[in-house]
């Protein structure tokens, strides 16, 4: 492919010649045939290579573009391979070091030697060349990036030759880009600057080529450096390339153009630059600008130049209002800012000129001067901050003549002068220019500015007078004036006062109706910069006014919406914020800061109590006598938001500033604050916020200093008052922060103070409890409950709270009130609960201290002290008196108020019950006992016995062994406390609980008597040769007398614990209850008699029907009753089931019931449903009535829930009562009779023309019969066949009412090309639909028994198939009964003429109907189930041999497929390729066969909305032989072969290694051998190639494409000859 060498010419050139000169030489203007070839073939000019290479990278598709890069660089680095190996053999020495040059191609490669010249690459470059100057950017890109990959492959000397043409071409192209085409111009930009560094260096630029090249690439940058008409991206790209080239070469840009600027320059600066167009002057003056900014500068000072700089600085002076007013076009205007921001931009350059320096020139450098002073009042941005940027220059470079700067900002101030000729842009002209000059102004403007600003308190006249600016832009020339407050000099700190107080007037003068008013004011950002210009100043004035509201308001907006020197300096005054708002803490704070000594980490304790006694001192408060120490001053409370508000925006404030912090505690402990609490209803809002803004200062020191205990306990005040403030953020703190998050040393300092103020007594009971309650208790729980007990709590603290809190003096625990006595009992039980061991030497006041609380007659502690000796007796062995006095007393105490405490105090005393009293000899327990006595005594009192019920469930494993004692009570409750309709909830759900729990115990009974009997006959040999005692537990009996000791020995009864008054009867006085059913009955054998087994299941019935299951609680008790029957009647399955309530119940549904009817209805069915799983046969024989009783009023209601529930019972019934069998009873087969006319009468009711009903109400009656027959069909098959004749009628009927309401819809407007699911179908009902497939589903089966009532079924599903109305359900559903219908009649092999079978022209009728059913209605997956369907039935039929003859199968592909085609056109590519092979087999194989079917036979008007000629294509391509090896026509051409015709010389000498041998594209070691063996492993693999692969990567599209084209140029009538 690269080049071709006869044998003559190569001993005539040998190696001198250039790499690809032979090929140059032997390129012709076409191919010519060759003689000496063994084919006949032509040889192809090489260089077409090139051409299709480049056309390929020219390409739009940009993958094919990155393709024919990489195929770029692979040719190219091939190329220079074999340039190096030859200049190799040639030097002998080696080859010179190559250079390498980063280029945008795939990798980096290495630059061939300068020596070597590859002839292709000059074939190649002017083609890319060619590209970059496309008709399209793709073409243009392709050429850049081409030219891109070759920059560092070609050799300097040949891209030397074209540097020129590149630098054009990639000039043009950057030209020819669109604006906002930014990676494609970064690209020619970067390919642009390679190639100018390549070529050009200093040390390389002594040749001749080289200098002209870069002579001609200088000349052509000047000339479009010089061109007017050169877009700015151009104009930057050019500058950049010529300040590269300067740095290559050592010298300056103006160096470079000193010889090329005059001829370029003259033109633009001789004719007047107002001649050309604005985009023209634009660039002439950028052109210019970029020349003065050389340095040294380009140009020298002429007079065209200095005319050239007046008629810019005329333009610049273009008053901007008159041309604006006459253009009125925004992209006219935007030009023309741009071309006063380039005239500006030059005059900028021009004023740091040396040569305009002079004083023939000042003149114009005064106009000059006085233009920047105009253009500063400029509404456009880009120009104020080019003038801007220019006078500062000026200002910096010269003192600037007085006179001057009066001229020019005169205009400024004489417009300043009146109010009339204030303007936006004048005043923000007058803020730049006191940036730049505040020096030169005086301070009196602000006093003129004032003056002005007054004028503003009078809005009705100023709107009145004659003025500049717009109506409404009042409020922002005042904001214009006030900004120009902070740039005056620095004396106008005296304006400060005035200027505050005239931003309040102001403020108030604005009308609260418009955009601007009080609350959203222009003028408090423009105060604030000046505030925090003056910050010292601005702090003091304000603080020395923090009693007045409106300077106070405009002082916290600033403070809060600024981050200046303002808040600064603020923060860095707390001693001036302390004697402005708090000077009546200064005496104390300094007094208590005197006082206490520092407090260090090494005694926190002794400090916090230390300010614990600071805290007692406020009593030493003078209390004032007066209102106003009650009330507060104004500036108290102002600077106590102030301080709230400096904490919030900067949290490490307080904690620098203790001074502070201490005021605020000294604030918060003053007795003025706890009067102004007492009486919040009286006070204004800051006054009610004082409380909390102190809390929250408190917890942000608190954040950052945990060590400050005593603020933790001071803040508790807070919730001894009631307030309409919500401090529930300050308990999460305490529960959330403290008690979790703080660490364990530091819980224990603060229980350390607890314990410490709880003896001193300086807080009082009320606060104490506060503390236990949000800050003690919930700590020490979250440190036992996460293993820091003793790192909280060590034994010197346990006892303290023992002796001192617990078990003080007398006289002290007399004074504890009622609540501090309930926390101290929480604390109690909390350190029993978790510190059960480390608490026995303190179990003696541990429990005199709960049982002392027993004895007292407030209900509240008592029943805390249950709780607390509750814990304690399971903790510890106790006398067996006391335990029993405990638990007597909470069986006993029932009340509703105590429930609660009650409860848990039980909860905890029962576990503990079997080890603390154990049985002894007897067998029943004595607590069992006691239980049993008092439930006796106290059964009459409902509450006493859902008390002890209650009991009794929670520990149910407690009493089962003794469970004989308590069942038959439970049974005779059921009814009492869960039937009774104004029962309550909780009383229902324990009936309900309890009848469950009997139910467990017994399955558990039976599950033990089935462990034993099964054990019994594996242990009988065992039991007999064992000597144990059958019957007897050698463990429990020794643990009697040991349980017995311990009581004795190891707890005393205290002679300070007085009994309590409960009955505690002794061990003989225990009467003797007898229990029915108990005798002759060991308590582990007991079970219910068959009287409670009734009872207990007729409960459940009852209950059942008694709930109303409307709410959560009722159904899912509802549900639980059920659920409790069901396993009732598995554990006694024998038992007699009465429905005596039911039949009540069935008669007397009537809608004046309190219930609803069909709830009812349905409830019954539930119940006997599950009473029919269980006992089916013996239920149905003696419940027939009740069945038969319940139909009437079920299809009466046509509820489906009570459908649902019917049709289980029935099946059931069919179930365990055939038709057909013998043993069926006569009342059996009357419910069958009955059933039959139930459903016959509802069906004639609704198919009978003489009886008109509703829509609704006939759709009801039907699909309530629909669901009652479906349900018997699934027990017994030929149960529909009465009613196959209804049934059809009832299909007719629902068909209407579909047509009728897709009608109906279409009749309203509905467009008819819509194609969603709504437009066909939004009215239909769905239980139509439900219906009529719930039809179709029954008597698909049964309708082919009948010639009559085929036919009949044959017509209603012509209807709906040409429905376009049909649901798509419908229609599924009706494809799925015609594929039953085909497939079983050719699965029973029915003869022809059978009766129950489908003959072929059925068949072909049926599927035709279901290909042109209207699917555009279809959603998605119905698309796709119907096209699964119906396409495997179809295909089954064309194309099964195993079933179906060849006669039919034919007969259904021509008159199906062939004509709907819809098997070639699916979408499932499995599907379509099963049909594809049907046709593939049908049309013959050869290539005229197949143009006859596509052209001539087949009619493809079924599949033209789709692309139809790929399926003609795949028919052609199916023949084609694709293994056959890939040749070349007779009349083809090829390339010229790689290697050399005739014999080699014997001077060419192949080396076998490069010495520097480089790495190719993919990694390997490319030498000659290499390289040779790749391409011959190319050409074997070439000549492998077959049919199929080229066909399987573009499958022939372009040749079906040209095919059809010539034929859709040619009549019909030939085309048909053709293929003849």
């Amino acid at each position: 492919i690269l080049f071709h060498v006869d044998s003559s010419s190569s001993n005539q050139s040998g190696f001198g010649q250039p790499i690809g000169s032979s090929l140059s030489s032997s390129i012709t203007m076409g191919s010519r045939p060759r003689s000496t070839t063994s084919s006949n073939l032509r040889e192809l000019d090489p260089l077409i290579f090139l051409d299709a290479l480049v056309e390929v990278l020219s390409s739009e598709n940009r993958q094919h573009a990155k393709a024919a890069l990489f195929a770029l660089n692979t040719f190219a680095e091939t190329l220079i391979f074999l340039a190096r190996m030859k200049h190799t053999g040639v030097l002998r020495g080696g080859p010179s070091t190559p250079m390498l040059v980063s280029s945008p191609s795939l990798n980096p490669v290495y630059s061939p030697p300068p020596s070597v010249r590859v002839a292709v690459f000059e074939e190649l470059l002017p083609r890319l060349l060619h590209c970059c100057y496309g008709s399209t950017w793709q073409a243009q890109m392709g050429g850049v990036i081409g030219l891109g990959a070759l920059v560092g492959k070609v050799s300097v000397e040949t891209l030397c030759i074209f540097q020129v043409r590149v630098v054009r071409g990639l000039i043009y192209v950057l030209k020819r880009l669109p604006v906002h085409a930014n990676k494609e111009q970064e690209e020619t930009n970067h390919v642009l600057t390679q190639v100018l560094r390549v070529v050009n260096n200093a040390d390389e630029a002594n040749s001749e080529p080289r200098r002209q090249s870069f002579q001609g690439v200088v000349e052509f940058l000047a000339f479009e450096l010089f061109n007017p008409n050169a877009s700015i991206v151009v104009r930057k790209n050019v500058q950049a390339c010529l300040s590269l080239l300067a740095s290559r070469t050592g010298s300056e840009v103006s160096e470079l153009l000193e010889p090329l600027y005059l001829p370029l320059l003259q033109p633009l600066i001789s004719r007047p630059l107002r001649s050309k167009n604005v985009e023209q002057q634009v660039g002439t003056v950028t052109a210019l600008n970029f020349c003065l900014a050389l340095r040294p500068p380009l140009l020298k000072l002429s007079p065209e130049l200095v005319n050239f700089l007046q008629e810019a600085l005329q333009i610049a002076e273009a008053d901007e209002t008159v041309w604006v007013t006459k253009l009125m076009n925004a992209k006219i205007v935007m030009t023309w800012n741009k071309l006063r921001t380039a005239c500006i931009e030059l005059l900028c350059t021009a004023m740091a000129w040396g040569d305009l320096k002079a004083p023939i020139h000042s003149e114009l450098r005064a106009k000059i001067i006085s233009m920047f002073f105009k253009s500063l009042t400029c509404r456009t941005t880009e120009i104020v901050n080019v003038a801007k940027e220019g006078l500062r220059q000026v200002v910096q470079q010269q003192r600037m003549p007085k006179d001057l700067l009066q001229s020019s900002l005169r205009p400024i101030l004489v417009n300043l002068a009146q109010t009339r000729s204030l303007t936006m842009p004048l005043l923000q002209g007058l803020a730049r220019l006191l940036e730049l000059l505040s020096n030169w102004f005086n301070v009196t403007l602000g006093a003129k500015l004032l003056d002005h600003l007054k004028k503003w308190l009078e809005p009705e006249k100023l709107a009145q007078s004659q003025k500049s600016w717009k109506t409404g832009d009042e409020p922002k020339i005042a904001a214009a004036m006030i900004e120009l407050f902070h740039l005056l000099p620095a004396a106008a700190s005296k304006f400060l006062d005035d200027l505050v107080t005239l931003v309040i007037d102001l403020e108030s003068a604005l009308p609260e109706d418009q955009f601007y008013s009080e609350i959203n004011s222009p003028y408090r950002a423009p105060l604030s910069k000046f505030l925090n210009r003056y910050a010292v100043e601005a702090v003091d004035y304000f603080l020395a006014r923090l009693s007045h509201q409106k300077y106070f308001r405009r002082f916290m907006y600033i403070i809060c919406s600024d981050t200046g020197e303002l808040r600064d300096e603020l923060a860095k005054s707390p001693q001036k914020i302390l004697a402005s708002a708090f000077s009546q803490f200064n005496s104390q704070t300094e007094a208590g800061a005197a006082q206490l000594p520092s407090s260090g980490p090494g005694n926190q304790l002794l400090s916090s109590v230390k300010d614990e006694g600071a805290g007692a001192t406020t009593n030493s408060f003078t209390v004032q006598s007066s209102s106003n120490m009650v009330i507060g001053s104004d500036s108290y409370f102002n600077g106590l938001e102030l301080i709230s508000t400096l904490v919030k925006l900067m949290p490490e404030w307080l904690r620098d500033n203790r001074d502070v912090f201490d005021t605020l505690l000294l604030a918060w402990k003053s007795p003025a604050r706890i009067a102004r609490l007492q009486n919040e209803q009286e006070l204004s809002l800051p006054q009610v916020m004082e409380s909390k803004r102190l809390i929250k200062c408190f917890l942000n020191y608190l954040r950052h200093d945990r060590t400050e205990v005593s603020a933790l306990f001071d803040m508790l005040s807070i919730f001894l008052y009631r307030s309409r403030i919500d401090y529930s953020f300050l308990k999460e703190f305490y529960v959330i922060e403290v008690a979790e998050g703080y660490a364990p040393n530091l819980k224990k300092t603060i229980l350390t103070h607890f314990l410490n103020i709880f003896q001193l007594k300086q807080y009082g009971q009320d606060h104490l409890v506060v503390a236990m309650q949000i800050l003690i208790l919930p700590m020490l729980a979250h440190s036992f409950q996460n293993g820091q007990s003793w790192e909280v709590v060590d034994p010197s603290i346990v006892k303290i709270i023992v002796d001192k809190l617990l078990d003080p003096p007398e006289e002290v625990s007399a004074e504890y009130d009622e609540p501090l006595r309930i926390e101290l009992l929480q604390l109690a039980t909390l350190l029993l609960k978790y510190l059960q061991n480390d608490l026995v030497h303190h179990r003696k006041e541990l429990i005199k201290f709960g049982w002392n609380h027993l004895k007292r007659e407030d209900n509240s502690s008592k029943q805390w002290a249950f709780v607390n000796v509750c814990h304690f007796l399971e903790a510890y062995q106790a006398p067996e008196k006391i335990i029993l006095q405990v638990f007597i007393a909470l069986l006993r105490t029932c009340q509703p108020e105590n429930k609660l405490l009650v409860k848990q105090a039980l909860d905890i005393l029962m576990p503990a019950l079997p080890r603390r009293l154990p049985p002894g000899d007897t067998r029943m327990p004595i607590w069992i006992r006691y239980t049993k006595k008092i439930l006796v005594e106290e059964g009459h009192s409902i509450p006493n016995m859902i008390h002890i019920f209650q009991l009794i469930v929670r520990h149910a494993e407690l009493f089962y062994s003794c469970r004989a004692h308590f069942v038959p009570q439970m049974v005779n409750s059921l009814s009492r406390l869960g039937l009774p309709y104004n029962t309550t909830a909780e009383n229902r759900r324990l009936a309900i609980e309890l009848a469950g729990l009997v139910v467990a115990w017994e399955r558990q009974r039976q599950s033990e008597m089935k462990v034993v009997q099964e054990s019994e006959s594996q242990n009988q040999i065992v039991d007999m040769l064992s000597p144990t005692v059958i019957g007897g537990d050698p463990k429990r009996s020794s643990d009697v007398p040991m349980f017995a000791d311990d009581l004795s020995k190891r707890v005393k009864v205290e002679p300070g614990l007085q009994p309590l008054p409960v009955m505690s009867p002794g061990g003989a006085s225990i009467p003797n209850i007898e229990t029915p059913g108990s005798s002759g009955q060991p308590d582990e054998e007991y079970k219910p008699n068959a009287a409670m087994e009734e009872m207990i299941i007729t409960f459940l019935i009852r209950v059942s029907l008694v709930i109303e299951p409307k709410e959560k609680e009722s159904s899912s008790m509802y549900k639980q009753a059920l659920d409790l029957l069901t396993q009732a009647l598995e554990v006694w399955p024998n038992a007699n089931v009465k429905f005596n309530y039911l039949e009540k119940l069935l008669g007397n549904l009537t809608p004046s019931q309190s219930k609803d009817p069909a709830t009812a209805l349905a409830q019954g069915l539930d119940v006997m449903n599950k009473v029919l799983e269980k006992q089916p046969r013996l239920f149905i024989r003696n419940n027939i009535n009740h069945i038969s009783q319940i139909l009437e009023p079920c299809f009466n209601n046509k509820m489906l829930d009570a459908g649902k529930s019917l049709c289980s019972l029935l099946k059931m019934v069919f179930s365990a009562f055939p038709l057909e069998a013998a043993t069926t009873p006569q009342d059996i087969k009357m419910l069958y009779q009955r059933v039959q006319d139930l459903i016959q009468k509802h069906l004639a009711a609704v198919t009978t023309p003489q009886i008109t009903l509703e829509a609704s109400n006939a759709n009801s009656i039907i699909s309530f019969a629909l669901f009652v027959l479906n349900a018997l069909a699934e027990v017994q098959k030929n149960f529909i066949d009465p009613f196959i004749v209804l049934l059809l009628r009832v299909l007719q009927r629902l068909a209407r009412d579909m047509g009728s309401s897709a009608g109906n819809h279409a009749r309203q407007g509905q467009r008819p090309e819509m194609d969603s699911a709504v437009s066909s179908r939004p009215t239909v009902d769905s239980t139509v639909i439900c219906n009529m497939k719930t039809v179709l589903k029954l008597i698909s089966e049964r309708v082919m028994g009948s010639s009559e009532y085929r036919r009949n079924m044959g017509q209603i599903l012509q209807t709906l198939l040409s429905e376009r109305g049909t649901d798509s359900s419908v229609l599924l559903c009706i494809l799925d009964m015609i594929k039953a219908w085909i497939e079983d009649d050719y699965r029973l092999v029915s003869s022809a003429g059978s009766v129950s079978s489908l003959n072929p022209k059925d068949i072909v009728t049926y599927l035709q109907k279901l290909s042109v059913v209207d699917r555009k209605s279809f959603s998605s997956s119905a698309q796709e189930e119907w096209d699964a369907k119906y396409l495997q039935l179809l295909y089954s039929l064309c194309g099964d041999s195993t079933k179906y003859p060849l006669a039919s199968r034919q007969e259904y592909f021509h008159k199906v497929e062939r004509q709907y085609m819809l098997g070639f056109r699916a979408k499932d590519p499995e599907m379509r390729k099963r049909f594809f092979r049907l046709y593939h087999d049908y049309v013959g194989k050869t290539l005229f066969a197949r143009l006859q079917f596509i052209i001539q036979t087949q009619d493809w008007e079924a599949v033209s909305d789709v692309f139809w000629l790929k399926q003609g294509l795949d028919l052609i391509l199916a023949i084609l032989v694709e293994n056959e090896p890939i040749s070349l026509a007779s009349n083809s051409a090829r390339l010229t072969p790689l290697t050399i015709v005739g014999p080699v010389p014997d001077r060419i000498i192949m080396p076998q290694q490069v010495p520097d041998a480089h790495e190719s594209l993919d990694g390997t070691s490319l030498s000659f051998d290499s390289l040779t063996t790749r391409h011959s492993q190319f050409l074997n693999e070439a000549s492998k190639l077959v049919v199929n692969t080229i066909l399987n990567f573009h499958r022939g599209r372009l040749i079906w494409m040209g095919l059809y084209f010539y034929l859709t140029l040619l009549p019909v009538s030939l085309a048909r000859n053709l293929c003849l």
